[in-house]
């Protein structure tokens, strides 16, 4: 999962930033975050002034994707999603596999249940 994680930074057409994180998912090259990161959560916001994605980040094999590479593909601003893609960049992580919703457990009540057999 961790090589999957990407870290990103936005600069907004106001000058304003912020970080966050995201991750390859779905199918190469696509990177899901939140629309917050991207600062456009708010309706009407328009398409921030600069992001930079790293793969790998704080570690020795970091790799910066610039701005220009970068092509936001959809948000929800009600589901606070982004989908991004990263268009002409070789040696990219391969994306996370996706489950259909139905095949998951809630993992609450899985971890109730190990903490009163402990």
């Amino acid at each position: 999962c961790k090589a999957a994680t990407v870290y990103i930074e936005c600069i907004t057409n106001t000058g304003s930033g912020g970080s966050g994180t995201g991750w390859f998912g779905l199918e190469p090259n696509l990177v899901w975050t939140n629309a917050h990161v991207i600062h456009m959560l708010s309706p009407g916001s328009k398409k921030p002034k600069k992001l930079t994605i790293w793969t790998n980040p704080g570690t020795n094999n970091q790799k910066e994707i610039p701005h220009n590479r970068i092509e936001i593909i959809a948000v929800d601003r009600s589901m606070d999603l982004a989908l991004l893609r990263i268009v002409n960049e070789t040696g990219l992580p391969a994306p996370l596999q996706v489950r259909p919703s139905a095949t998951l457990r809630d993992l609450e009540s899985q971890l109730r249940t190990a903490a009163e057999e402990a």
